[in-house]
């Protein structure tokens, strides 16, 4: 129930970072054909087509995308497909591909191999695959993550996480609770928590030659105490 409600709150609670957006723009210079791989509601697809690149978002979730098709009504250069990141294909390649908000995650182990061959093929030769999720090894390291509460009064709402590990997996716990109401509505999921050194792993595997690491998308060195694992590796 928690996640299905998460949908009508989703652009309020995540919408897209500037920061990201601006780092994203910077960073795709060999072309300006995207995909958005876990495009969600399309937030970040949007503003990257406001900045004059043509986005191809894809998305599991049907909800999600029909969202984000109603945001792209009237936009040439961006359309939406309800497509699985583990065994989709399509028959374009890009310039540059990006897969954010600790989404390869979610897909486990397996799925995460095959997120990673999919996007590889859809590449360029050169094109660039950026990448963001949670430093789970910080996770690993202390038992905890700095999950921040995110508040909508206006809705009567607060919204909540937390990670607890579950033998090799990690299960994600979301709450969204409206205090007047006197509701609480909680989900959880298993994610993978894949660390740094396994990632590399499986990106030189998938076929990328050149592989970076940084905290956050400042683009600072990489450290075992951030919040955040972002990555780019070029085909």
């Amino acid at each position: 129930m928690g996640f299905s409600l998460l949908n009508k709150y989703y652009d309020l609670l995540f919408p897209a970072n500037l920061i990201v957006v601006d780092r994203l723009e910077r960073l795709f210079t060999l072309g300006k054909k995207l995909l958005d791989a876990g495009c969600g509601t399309g937030n970040y697809a949007l503003s990257l087509a406001e900045k004059g690149f043509e986005i191809t978002g894809i998305d599991i979730n049907p909800e999600f995308i029909k969202l984000a098709k109603k945001k792209a009504q009237g936009k040439e250069n961006l359309k939406f497909i309800t497509l699985d990141l583990t065994s989709f294909h399509l028959e374009e390649s890009f310039s540059g591909i990006y897969c954010i908000g600790n989404t390869l995650p979610i897909l486990g182990l397996e799925g995460i191999k095959k997120a990673l061959a999919n996007f590889f093929n859809h590449l360029i030769p050169g094109g660039l695959l950026i990448g963001q999720i949670v430093n789970f090894t910080l996770f690993l390291n202390t038992g905890t993550y700095p999950f921040p509460e995110k508040k909508l009064p206006e809705f009567d709402l607060i919204f909540r996480r937390r990670y607890e590990l579950t033998g090799s997996q990690v299960r994600f716990f979301i709450e969204l609770i409206f205090p007047q109401k006197g509701e609480i509505y909680t989900d959880q999921m298993f994610l993978y928590p894949v660390t740094v050194d396994e990632l590399k792993t499986l990106l030189e595997v998938a076929g990328f030659r050149k592989i970076n690491f940084y905290r956050d998308f400042t683009l600072a060195p990489y450290d075992l105490e951030g919040r955040d694992l972002v990555f780019w590796a070029q085909k």
